[in-house]
C-alpha cells in the first residue's frame, strides 16, 4: 500500500497530466487556466475530505464507497458530453473526480 507521500506525488503528477491533455486539447484550455484549475482543483480536494469523512463516519463504509462509485461514474459520464468550449461542465466534472477519487 502506498504511504502518504507516494499518494500525494500520484496526485499531482495524475492531475497535471489529466488536466493539460484534457483541458488542451478537448476543451482548448490555454496553458495559463489549467494552472488555475489546478489550484481550484486543490481547493476543493481540500473541502471535500472533511465532508467526505463525515460521510463516511454517519452513514458506513460501505455506503459511502456506493457514494462514491456512483459520483466517479457520473464525473466520467459528463465529461463525455464535454465540448469545445464547454469549461463549466468540464470543471464539474473533473472536480467531483479528483474530490471523491484521490
Amino acid at each position: 500500500m502506498a504511504n502518504r507521500k507516494q499518494r500525494n506525488i500520484f496526485f499531482i503528477l495524475n492531475a497535471t497530466t489529466c488536466l493539460t491533455n484534457s483541458g488542451t486539447e478537448l476543451i482548448g484550455l490555454s496553458t495559463k487556466d489549467i494552472s488555475l484549475l489546478m489550484a481550484l482543483f486543490a481547493i476543493f480536494n481540500g473541502i471535500g475530505r472533511p465532508i467526505f469523512g463525515w460521510i463516511t463516519d454517519k452513514f458506513s463504509t460501505q455506503n459511502a464507497m456506493y457514494l462514491s462509485y456512483g459520483l466517479i461514474i457520473s464525473s466520467a459520464i459528463l465529461i463525455l458530453f464535454a465540448n469545445e468550449g464547454d469549461v463549466l461542465l468540464y470543471l464539474i466534472s473533473l472536480n467531483i473526480f479528483f474530490d471523491i477519487l484521490v
